[in-house]
């Protein structure tokens, strides 16, 4: 027994001594100035730093996903009722278009004196245009206009700002040319409404003019001119890109333009426009090709061109029409005197 306690007393001793070995090496002068410089060094003022840098950051990726879900997600904004149409006098009957994609589309459709139809779309966020249906429509010609997907009273749970927006073009394609067989087809898109028509009528040969209302040559553009700050905005098209399942690059307006050429092709921008770079309709102007106008307004914003200048707005867009389409170009060609060409 005794010899059993010796040998457990001599493993405490033991044990203590690796223990005050290891106390001893902590107080190593070394190591404590290793432990000093890191606390008194420039790396003492990285830690405070380091939360607000993940908050920071946390709050640009939020962002980021919250401004890419609403342009995935538009805010509903239900068309008018049709009582300007009434009031004018042209009539007009609701219908119902059907997408390949199984979605019904709300639209208005009004059958014209001339065998010309216009299809008429509009942008994000908005819904069918009464006005510009109107304008056409008093002019003779039959008028198209719904509402896209995602959008009044449409169906649909995304917006793709123009890709799969393609498909309700093609819808409402099919159904004027089962209303109207032996009519001619023209187009009046603005803004996203112009892209969804672009990719359409590069492969509907059917669509033989367009009119190009503030229409951006890249889709990115709009999205960095209203989110101007840098890491947001990226953010925002990664999430958007995500939630769609469509890269930016693959909404190609410029390449779709360039295949719908030499089709007649009219396009309208204000130089106020804050979503657009004034770049934007020069560039739809080169990749249109020799049967392209362009028509600029100094002081006019995004989509204001009617609301700006509704006379010469109606004698050019309605002349454009007439001379592509209808063949009774020479009555609007007096009224222009040559001016439906480049305006600055």
């Amino acid at each position: 027994m005794a010899g059993k306690q010796a040998k457990a007393d001599a493993g405490r001793k033991q044990k203590l001594v690796g223990g005050n070995a290891y106390q001893s090496n902590l107080r190593e002068p070394g190591f404590i100035r290793k432990i000093d410089s890191f606390q008194s060094g420039p790396w003492r003022y990285l830690a405070p730093a380091v939360p607000g840098a993940a908050g920071l950051t946390f709050l640009i990726v939020a962002a980021g996903i919250g401004i890419g879900w609403l342009y995935t997600h538009p805010p509903k904004r239900y068309p008018p009722s049709g009582e300007t149409l009434e009031k004018m006098g042209i009539p007009f009957r609701r219908v119902d278009l059907s997408t390949c994609d199984g979605l019904t589309l709300s639209g208005w459709y009004t059958r014209g004196s001339i065998p010309a139809l216009i299809l008429v779309t509009h942008g994000w966020g908005s819904c069918r245009s009464e006005p510009i249906h109107a304008l056409i429509a008093r002019h003779g010609y039959s008028v198209l206009s719904w509402d896209f997907r995602c959008h009044g009273q449409s169906q649909g749970r995304s917006c793709s700002a123009g890709y799969y927006e393609a498909r309700d073009v093609r819808a409402a394609l099919d159904f004027a040319l089962a209303e109207e067989p032996s009519s001619r087809i023209g187009y009046w898109g603005g803004s996203m409404g112009g892209i969804a028509g672009l990719r359409s009528a590069s492969k509907r040969p059917e669509i033989e003019a367009m009119v190009l209302d503030s229409v951006p040559s890249d889709i990115r553009i709009p999205i960095r001119k209203i989110t101007k700050i840098f890491p947001i905005n990226r953010v925002a098209v990664w999430a958007a890109e995500g939630m769609t399942g469509i890269e930016a690059g693959d909404i190609k307006p410029l390449i779709w333009l360039r295949r719908f050429a030499p089709r007649p092709v009219f396009i309208i921008q204000g130089l106020q426009d804050h979503r657009l770079s004034r770049d934007c309709c020069r560039m739809l102007l080169a990749a249109a090709g020799e049967n392209a106008s362009l028509w600029m307004e100094p002081g006019v914003g995004h989509l204001k061109m009617f609301e700006a200048r509704p006379e010469e707005y109606r004698r050019r867009v309605v002349g454009f029409f007439d001379r592509a389409l209808a063949q009774r170009g020479e009555i609007h060609d007096r009224e222009l005197a040559g001016k439906l060409t480049v305006a600055v």
